[in-house]
């Protein structure tokens, strides 16, 4: 069982400690520890009751069922944002297509003499 992935499904927000942090005071919920022979909760910050051997091997199994979507890329992230972009482009030319078309119907009737 991978612990980490278990505790991510229960506490979906949860901060493991670090040991590539800067700084040594960063707050953290989690430490995980590996002596060799497989992780194991080394620290608990958390206001809810650590879980159960029980409790972390069904939060595996629907994890493994069920695994959350990997975040976006900033490739992803930037690329959505291209294409909303684009619509309000084209949004923005049909309106201004609609306003000419306006435009000159009304400097039609004017030189026409009249509204």
């Amino acid at each position: 069982m991978e612990l980490d992935k278990a505790l991510q499904h229960l506490y979906p927000n949860i901060v493991f400690s670090s040991a590539f942090s800067l700084n040594d005071n960063s707050p953290y919920d989690v430490k995980l520890s590996d002596d060799g022979d497989g992780q194991y909760i080394s620290e608990w910050n958390l206001t809810d009751p650590e879980p159960t051997e029980e409790e972390l091997l069904q939060a595996y199994d629907a994890y493994m069922t069920n695994p959350p979507e990997p975040p976006k890329t900033d490739f992803q992230i930037l690329g959505e944002q291209l294409v909303m972009k684009d619509i309000e482009i084209m949004e923005l030319r049909q309106m201004n297509d609609s306003l000419g078309s306006q435009v000159v119907d009304h400097d039609i009737r004017l030189m026409m003499g009249g509204l």
